[in-house]
């Protein structure tokens, strides 16, 4: 007859799930969410992610072949102890299925909407083991989500001296609290670990003959710049003085036109 498994929801009307026949004979017992047998091939573990299939989860040695009858059966996620007559305890250690080595079990993946079958299953750079488990970059992140703070830097190149050569918290935006997200002080090629490193002006000057005020900030190639103007300078809401000036490293230089009346502070940004 083989080895059935059956949803006990309504007991009574068992509804058949599955049945696996290719042993003639089992002694079967469960520790969700997994399920043990017992028969002429020797002692088995399986899988019941699904219930519509079985998949092989581990196997044991053959020794335990024809040792019946058994008194009681105990298990756990890593042995199993089975009292035996005439023979006392036996325990039997065994590995739970993880197909692609990330250190996670196949059951535990697919329970949590991983793939079983790829070690990085959000293509972040980080195995997911590793991402759920504080390994050696000390941080627990998404492993569903390749950017879990959203700063626009992959968690694996943040946990990893990357492109720019930080290693920065993959679960702040801003690591060093400065106001810039890690990804745009990449851009800015300031460092996202100091918070005194920032995109800023710089310095104020004068321009010759005009005496007009000259905004000063660093720049880098190939980037663009936007300059914003406000009357309070702890509101929120900034205006667009003038967008996408290209940068002209070292530095770039602004010339604002017009007296401020009233009085203005500026900004610089990165441009969207």
């Amino acid at each position: 007859m083989g080895f059935r498994v059956f949803d006990l929801s309504n007991p009574s009307v068992p509804a058949l799930l599955v049945q696996n026949a290719a042993q003639a004979r089992y002694d079967a017992w469960t520790v969700s969410p997994y399920a043990f047998t017992v028969g002429p091939g020797g002692l088995a573990a399986f899988e019941v992610a699904d219930p519509t299939q079985l998949v092989e989860a581990a196997s044991f040695p053959s020794d335990i072949s024809g040792l019946h009858p058994f008194q009681r059966v105990w298990a756990d996620e890593r042995r199993v102890i089975c009292a035996i007559d005439g023979q006392g305890l036996r325990v039997f250690e065994y590995e739970i299925a993880d197909s692609d080595r990330d250190g996670l079990c196949n059951w535990g993946e697919w329970a949590a909407g991983l793939l079983p079958n790829h070690r990085d299953s959000d293509g972040d750079g980080l195995e997911d083991g590793e991402e759920v488990i504080p390994g050696a970059d000390g941080y627990i992140t998404d492993p569903r989500r390749w950017d879990t703070d959203g700063d626009g830097l992959s968690d694996g190149e943040e946990a990893i001296p990357g492109l720019d050569g930080y290693i920065t918290d993959p679960t702040r935006r801003d690591t060093d609290g400065d106001g810039m997200s890690d990804e745009e002080e990449r851009l800015a090629e300031t460092s996202p670990i100091d918070s005194s490193s920032r995109l800023m002006v710089e310095d104020l000057l004068r321009a010759p003959f005009s005496g007009k005020v000259v905004l000063v900030w660093s720049s880098v190639a190939g980037r663009f710049y936007d300059v914003l103007c406000s009357t309070n300078l702890l509101s929120p809401a900034w205006h667009l003085e003038v967008g996408r000036i290209p940068a002209t490293p070292p530095q770039n230089q602004y010339i604002i036109e017009q007296d401020a009346s009233p009085a203005l502070y500026y900004r610089v940004r990165l441009s969207p």
